[in-house]
């Protein structure tokens, strides 16, 4: 992944922690300004479909990666951190009962479905951070199917995409209810589906770009436009607080997104590519999905201790605990639990399951053959 942009990937996931601790809420600027940071989780969509076109598109399309190694690769990246925090949840904050409702939360939530279900006591259930996992899990099935017309079919393929963006846009005015429309167009994995295909069609475009205005690029002077990418960017933020919330959980955010990603993907070592591409950045960028996942589930088990131990603590003290906590685990995660299980689920190959299939098939039907000699 491009430097940068493996940097901006925290700087996003740090405007969610920032929506979920809110700390200047007398200060109607910066509350706006930190409450808006629900708008990572869309930047995270569009980047993903870009990095995956980036990372496996042309694997893909010549066959040198199969579709059942994408998936394997894709599992071994998010699921074990996600069960790992799944766990936990279960454990600490909703322990195990038996009755039908808690039985469809914990289905959902462990095989990353619950996003398909439109009740916020399931999508928002255990680690609630997750749902948009649940979306990111949809979007790595379908990439494979979708790949191919979005490379190879583009004209078809932009005409469907902005059928399908121009219906939505008509049912933000007939879907009136605030918790349908938070279900619908900000939590359900086929309505997201536009914000990676949004990726994806940007990679396409960056890299039409690069074959065909190779020297153009090279005179452009970066550090202007990429401080002009973030300035339009902050502009949109901005003046998102007069927008309708409908249109901000993903349509507000698309143009200056797009745009935030494709300069950084273009950039010939501007000032902010510099300073994002720093070492420190970087391994912030690498723990970021840890630091996504685990900064609701730190902040809820904590606030319950203290609340329990009925501790007054100022709430400043207590942002810089879980900021400082969520962060340690996230290092931690990542270095001694995340890569070590994705080295190991890589290294599984399918071909040992099926020989391990045929060895059991063979040792059953050998029993089967002595039980019934015997008898």
């Amino acid at each position: 992944m491009i430097k940068s942009l493996t940097s901006l990937r925290f700087v996003f996931a740090f405007m969610v922690f920032m929506h979920h601790n809110v700390i200047f809420a007398d200060f109607l600027l910066l509350k706006h300004l930190f409450s808006e940071g629900y708008a990572g989780v869309s930047f995270f969509f569009v980047l993903s479909g870009f990095i995956l076109s980036c990372s496996y598109r042309e694997r893909l399309l010549s066959g040198k990666t199969g579709a059942l190694q994408f998936y394997k690769a894709r599992i071994a990246r998010i699921y074990p951190l996600h069960l790992l925090t799944f766990i936990i949840a279960a454990i600490l904050l909703e322990p195990f009962c038996f009755n039908f409702e808690y039985s469809v939360k914990f289905i959902s939530n462990l095989t990353l479905t619950q996003s398909f279900l439109p009740f916020r006591e399931t999508y928002f259930a255990f680690n609630f951070p997750s749902w948009s996992i649940s979306d990111e899990m949809f979007f790595y099935f379908l990439f494979p199917f979708i790949i191919y017309p979005a490379c190879k079919k583009q004209n078809v393929f932009h005409i469907l995409l902005f059928s399908v963006l121009t219906i939505l846009f008509f049912l933000t005015f007939i879907i009136k209810k605030e918790t349908y429309q938070h279900a619908l167009f900000y939590i359900n994995p086929v309505t997201r589906l536009a914000d990676f295909c949004i990726g994806i069609c940007l990679y396409n475009f960056c890299v039409r770009v690069s074959a065909r205005h190779k020297e153009t690029l090279k005179n452009i002077k970066w550090g202007r436009v990429e401080i002009m990418a973030v300035a339009f960017f902050i502009g949109f933020y901005l003046l998102s607080y007069y927008i309708p919330q409908v249109y901000r959980y993903s349509f507000w955010y698309w143009i200056p997104m797009s745009l935030l990603i494709a300069v950084f993907y273009l950039s010939r070592n501007g000032l902010c590519s510099k300073i994002l591409s720093n070492k420190y950045f970087v391994a912030l960028g690498e723990i970021s999905f840890g630091f996504y996942l685990f900064h609701r589930l730190i902040g809820q088990i904590f606030s319950d201790f203290i609340s329990k131990m009925q501790i007054d603590m100022p709430y400043p003290y207590c942002f810089i605990i879980i900021f400082t906590t969520t962060l340690l685990a996230s290092y931690l995660s990542f270095k001694y639990y995340e890569t070590p299980c994705n080295k190991i689920i890589k290294q599984l190959h399918i071909s040992s399951f099926k020989n391990l299939y045929k060895k059991n098939i063979k040792r059953m039907s050998s029993v089967y053959s002595g039980c019934k000699r015997q008898f």
